[in-house]
């Protein structure tokens, strides 16, 4: 079996991303393929019967098989058209879901890239505060082990009042911006 140009050239396109050129047998963009190429074959086949009948409209019996191979012909056509579709909506389909999947992917990756970035940031405002706490609780006559040992309360205290701080900021803002009432 020979390949057409489109064909080759998605095979190839496939098989340079590391996807599968030819799927499983189950896969519908191969079915709907050999779907498509029976019709092609059924309506081959009902062309050169109908090529073999001339057409005779003083015999009665030639006109009849010449009228059923014309009908056969047509309604070969209706099926290659039929397959046709169906072979593009699940070619379509199939890239479709490779395209979602990629964007699912890059989405994935942009999320975890954001959560690392944000516990790198957490653990470095912790550490600047530890560190600025650390001399000012030293400065006031603290040990080390006590300061470890009340560190954890202090961090959330300053992440409370952090967040109380924000919170009121962006309030302050909405009521100035005179848009919302609250």
């Amino acid at each position: 079996m020979t390949e057409d140009f489109t064909t080759a050239l998605g095979r190839r396109y496939l098989e340079s991303i590391g996807q599968p050129a030819y799927g499983s047998p189950s896969d519908p963009v191969e079915e709907a393929g050999k779907a498509l190429q029976q019709a092609q074959a059924r309506l081959q086949l009902a062309e050169s019967r109908r090529a073999t009948i001339p057409y005779d409209h003083r015999q009665p019996q030639r006109l009849r098989e010449w009228r059923a191979a014309v009908s056969e012909v047509e309604a070969a056509k209706v099926g290659v058209a039929t397959a046709e579709r169906a072979f593009n909506v699940a070619r379509n389909d199939a890239a479709s879901a490779r395209i979602q999947a990629g964007f699912r992917a890059k989405e994935k990756e942009r999320t975890e890239q954001q959560e690392r970035e944000q516990k790198q940031h957490a653990m470095l405002e912790e550490a600047a505060y530890q560190e600025r706490a650390w001399s000012a609780y030293v400065a006031e006559g603290g040990s080390r082990a006590e300061f470890d040992k009340a560190f954890p309360g202090l961090w959330h205290a300053e992440l409370k009042r952090r967040t109380l701080e924000r919170m009121g900021a962006q309030e302050r803002e909405l009521r100035a911006s005179g848009r919302y009432q609250l």
